[in-house]
C-alpha cells in the first residue's frame, strides 16, 4: 500500500466499509483487501486532471450511463461542470442532464418497419448473434457521437435472477448483448477511436445501497427497491433536480412524459392528456440509468475529498450521511478522527 494511504491500514473494518460505500468500491473481503482496494482507486484519482486545486480539467466531461436491456434499454448523457472532478462548491453549476431516453434496441415482433427500396417488412423474432452484433454497433455509434463521452457506465448484468438455480432465457440474451457492447467499444478503441473514453461496469446493487436508506434496502423485495428509486427521481423532477442536477430543453419532453406517467391511474388526472411524441409505460429503467450516473459522479467526488485530506466534508454529502451509514454515525466520526490523527503524524 502506498505510504500516502498507510492510514487506511489502521482503520477498523466498519470504517473501511463506510469509506468504500461512499466511493462505490466493493466492500467484500478482509480489512487488508478493502484497504488495498481503496488505496488503488485513490491512486488512480490522484493522476486525473483536476486532482489538484490549481489543475482544472482540460475539457468538459460527458458521461453516458446505460441501464441494460433489449426492449427496454435506458440511457442518459450527463455533462459535468468545466472544473470537474474538482469537488462541487455551492456556487459550482450542477451536472446537466443533456439526454435521457428509453429505447427498444430490437423492434417488437409483428411491428412494421421500413425496408430497403421504399418497402415495408414485418419484424420477426430473431436472436442470432449477427443481428445483435449489428444492434450493438449501431447503439455505440449513436451514444458516442461527437462530443464523445469521457466515461461510459454500463449496468453490470446478473447471471441468475434472485439467486435462483435456473438461468432465464432473457437474462442470457441481455448478457450476450452486454458483452457485445464491450467488444464494439474495445474494437473502436484499438482502431484509434474513443481514445479518451473509459468504460466502467457498475453493479446495480451498489446503486440501490447508495441512494436508499440501508435498513430499507437490505431485506426489501426488488419491486419495492424499484419503487424507491422511481420515487427519488420523481422528487427531483418536481423540484427541478433537487440540487443534484439540472436538465436541458432536449430532456424537457421526457420529463413531461414522466410526470404524465405518474398521474396515469390517479383519480384526479386530467380528462385529456396532452399529445406528445413520448409515452412512458416503465419508469424504473429511466430512473436506474440516471441514478447510476449521478451515483458515479458522487463516488468520484468523494474520492477527491479523501485525496485532498478533506474527509470531514464527506459528511455534507447527503447519500453518505443519511443513506449509507445512518445507523453507524459514531463509526463515521471515528473515521474522521482517525484520518486527522494520521495525517498530522504523517506530515510531521
Amino acid at each position: 500500500m502506498a505510504s500516502r494511504f498507510a492510514w487506511l491500514s489502521q482503520c477498523k473494518l466498519l470504517q473501511l466499509e463506510a469509506l468504500a460505500h461512499a466511493t462505490g468500491i466493493n466492500t467484500s473481503g478482509t480489512k487488508k483487501i478493502i484497504a488495498d482496494r481503496l488505496a488503488e482507486q485513490l491512486d488512480v484519482v490522484k493522476s486525473l486532471p483536476g486532482a489538484k486545486h490549481d489543475a482544472p480539467a482540460p475539457r468538459r466531461r460527458h458521461i453516458v450511463s446505460i441501464d441494460m436491456g433489449i426492449r427496454n434499454l435506458a440511457y442518459c448523457r450527463i455533462v459535468l461542470p468545466p472544473d470537474w472532478p474538482s469537488v462541487r462548491e455551492p456556487s459550482t453549476p450542477s451536472p446537466l442532464l443533456k439526454e435521457w431516453e428509453r429505447i427498444g434496441v430490437v423492434p417488437k415482433p409483428g411491428q412494421v418497419i421500413a425496408a430497403p427500396n421504399d418497402t415495408q417488412q414485418t419484424v420477426k423474432e430473431a436472436f442470432e448473434p449477427s443481428i445483435y452484433a449489428d444492434h450493438a454497433y449501431n447503439l455505440i455509434v449513436k451514444l458516442t457521437a461527437e462530443p464523445a463521452p469521457s466515461h461510459i457506465l454500463i449496468e453490470r448484468q446478473r447471471f441468475r435472477n434472485m439467486g435462483g438455480s435456473s438461468v432465464l432465457e432473457w437474462t442470457l440474451r441481455v448478457n450476450m448483448f452486454e458483452s457485445m457492447l464491450y467488444a464494439v467499444i474495445h474494437t473502436l478503441q484499438k482502431q484509434g477511436h474513443l481514445s479518451q473514453t473509459s468504460v466502467w461496469p457498475v453493479s446495480p446493487d451498489k446503486i440501490g445501497k447508495f441512494w436508499i436508506r440501508g435498513d430499507d434496502v437490505r431485506w426489501t423485495k426488488e419491486k419495492k427497491v424499484k419503487k424507491h428509486k422511481v420515487d427519488i427521481v420523481s422528487s427531483w423532477l418536481h423540484g427541478r433536480g433537487g440540487g443534484e442536477f439540472t436538465w436541458s430543453e432536449e430532456v424537457e419532453e421526457t420529463v413531461r412524459a414522466w410526470r404524465r406517467a405518474e398521474n396515469r391511474g390517479r383519480r384526479n388526472r386530467p380528462a385529456k392528456e396532452p399529445i406528445t411524441h413520448i409515452t412512458l409505460r416503465k419508469l424504473d429503467d429511466l430512473a436506474d440509468c440516471l441514478l447510476q450516473g449521478l451515483a458515479w459522479i458522487k463516488w468520484e467526488e468523494n474520492k477527491m475529498l479523501i485525496l485532498r485530506d478533506d474527509i470531514q466534508s464527506l459528511e455534507t454529502f447527503t447519500p453518505l450521511k443519511t443513506r449509507v451509514i445512518t445507523n453507524d454515525e459514531e463509526n463515521f466520526h471515528d473515521v474522521l478522527e482517525m484520518k486527522k490523527v494520521n495525517l498530522t503524524a504523517t506530515k510531521v
